[in-house]
């Protein structure tokens, strides 16, 4: 829990991704996703009160759907680049 906190504590003071490439296809591909992280977020959320933006979701879902590839590719991990599927 502490390890959590900790990580959400210094993410949440960056500053939000804004510009995200074809939003709302992100939106209506992945509406799932996006419910299940702010549904596993709502408490942290609420606590610290700030709101996660769909296009910060985005970039979280780019970033392990990427390397969830690279590992199973045997890539490094590199930054989150989104690729269609």
């Amino acid at each position: 829990m502490s390890t959590c906190v900790v990580w959400w504590n210094d993410w949440s003071q960056k500053p939000t991704i804004d510009n995200y490439q074809d939003l709302e296809e992100f939106e209506q591909k992945h509406a799932d996703f996006i419910r299940q992280v702010r549904d596993s977020f709502q408490d942290i959320s609420r606590h610290y009160r700030v709101a996660l933006p769909v296009s910060e979701i985005a970039y979280i879902y780019d970033y392990m759907h990427l390397n969830s590839k690279n590992k199973l590719s045997g890539q490094a991990e590199s930054p989150a680049v989104r690729e269609d599927e």
